[in-house]
């Protein structure tokens, strides 16, 4: 992993300015992303996958799995259902 540069002020003082549920918001979000992540790179799944997976346009590819995207329970229940898919085929 390279170096990595950042305002961590700024951050903070961004992170204060949330209310109690943007807050929230932003933790599942991150979560979710996180998920995204782990799973493409546990399966090494290539982008084609990930659009088949989760029913998403190629053009909003990036923003879905980089947390730019207003993610919703369907998304959250396709990511666990992924999982358990591809830990099936496994077996």
């Amino acid at each position: 992993m390279g170096k990595l540069d950042g305002d961590t002020k700024k951050v903070g003082k961004f992170l204060k300015g949330l209310t109690e549920l943007e807050f929230r918001y932003l933790q599942h979000c991150m979560n979710f992303v996180d998920g995204i992540k782990t799973l493409i790179s546990k399966y090494k799944l290539e982008k084609e996958a990930v659009i088949d997976l989760f029913y998403i346009k190629e053009k909003d590819y990036n923003n879905y799995v980089g947390g730019n995207y207003n993610y919703t329970v369907r998304d959250i229940s396709l990511l666990q259902s992924a999982f358990r898919k591809l830990e099936d085929e496994k077996i």
